[in-house]
């Protein structure tokens, strides 16, 4: 067994990604993701505290529950769970955030990332999807997300 230390060793295992690959990746949201995250009931979201330690919080709901509000911002609704808050701690210290957005019975998903803050903003619930667990929505505000790379994978 050989460790693999650095890209070097990396790449020598690893063909170059193509051309197409490459041009995955984007720095907006796009048509086609706004749909993808239109369509999404499920959506994990990885954060880190500020030492660096990762945590991967599922959150779900009925398609269309994280709004896109422009080609850079996402509103993700706060909804009821188990008061942890692992996620919003871990945004206290590290504002950095990925999203990865499932479509059942999709062989492809789309990851975004990016920053985000936490804002009391009860009236951006105006509109948006009602919990499909039928519970109120939350008074809590949602983690805005800012993006900084987009990609269908």
């Amino acid at each position: 067994m050989t460790e693999i230390s650095s890209l070097a060793d990396l790449r020598r295992v690893y063909a170059q990604p193509s051309e197409l690959a490459l041009r995955k990746e984007l720095d907006h949201i796009d048509r086609h993701s706004r749909a993808f995250i239109a369509r999404a009931p499920f959506v994990l979201i990885a954060t880190a505290d500020a030492q660096g330690w990762p945590d991967v919080s599922p959150r779900g709901d009925a398609p269309g529950f994280v709004a896109v509000v422009d080609d850079k911002r996402l509103h993700l609704p706060d909804r009821p769970g188990n008061n942890r808050l692992d996620s919003f701690q871990n945004l206290l210290g590290n504002a950095k955030i990925a999203l990865l957005f499932v479509v059942p019975g999709r062989l492809e998903t789309l990851r975004v990332n990016g920053t985000a803050r936490l804002l009391r903003i009860p009236s951006c619930w105006r509109g948006m999807p009602s919990p499909a667990s039928r519970r109120a929505p939350s008074s809590r505000s949602p983690p805005p997300a800012s993006t900084s790379s987009v990609a269908r994978r």
